[in-house]
């Protein structure tokens, strides 16, 4: 997870304080995810907020940190996705 949300930053050009702001979370939160320092289990919404934020799916993180492939993101704009 912390390899997504880094790499994701630097896609963005985004800074910490800036996902902080659009994701609604505490720096402090981020910082401990980006840098992989306080492995505990996150809240869904959390990951949600900041999947979304990062304008990925919004399960992309938790998916991440359960170990499964993330789904794609839906861009605005894209065509509905249907199941096959």
């Amino acid at each position: 997870m912390a390899r997504v949300i880094t790499d994701r930053l630097v896609v963005l050009g985004w800074r910490q304080w800036e996902l902080v702001e659009r994701a609604k979370v505490s720096q402090a939160i981020i910082r401990e995810l980006q840098y992989d320092t306080n492995q505990r289990r996150r809240n869904p919404r959390t990951l949600e907020a900041l999947s979304v934020a990062l304008g990925l799916h919004p399960s992309h993180l938790e998916d991440v940190s359960m170990g499964l492939d993330p789904k794609p993101a839906q861009l605005p704009g894209d065509p509905p996705r249907t199941s096959s």
